[in-house]
C-alpha cells in the first residue's frame, strides 16, 4: 500500500451511505462520541502501517473506539464494501490483509 493519508470529501461521499450511523449516547458517562469519518481514518492508518491499535496516534479516535467499529464493519462485511470503493481493482491485497489481521 502507499504512504497514509485520510480519506478525501469525494471518497467520503462515495461510502459514507454504506457505513451504519452511530449516534451519541443519551448516557454522558464514557468516551466521548467519534465522528465515523475520524474512526475511519483511524482505522486505515493502522491497517496502512501495520501497527498495533494502541500505537494510534492521539489525533484520532481513541485506539478503544476504532477497533470496536472496525471488528463490527468487518462482522457486517461493510468493511469489505469499503475496501472496494476506496481501491478498486486493487481491494483484493488490501482486504486480505485486514482478514489476516482477524485471525
Amino acid at each position: 500500500m502507499n504512504a497514509y493519508r485520510a480519506i478525501t470529501d469525494d471518497q467520503w461521499h462515495r461510502i459514507a451511505p454504506m457505513l451504519p450511523e452511530y449516534r451519541p449516547r443519551k448516557d454522558p458517562r464514557g468516551r466521548p462520541f467519534s465522528s465515523t469519518r475520524a474512526v475511519l481514518n483511524g482505522v486505515l492508518w493502522t491497517l496502512y502501517n501495520g501497527a498495533p491499535w494502541a500505537a494510534l496516534p492521539g489525533d484520532f479516535p481513541h485506539y478503544k473506539t476504532c477497533h470496536r467499529r472496525f471488528k463490527a464493519w468487518y462482522d457486517d462485511g461493510v468493511l469489505e464494501k469499503i475496501i472496494q470503493q476506496l481501491f478498486g481493482a486493487l481491494s483484493e491485497p488490501v482486504y486480505n490483509q485486514i482478514r489476516s489481521r482477524m485471525r
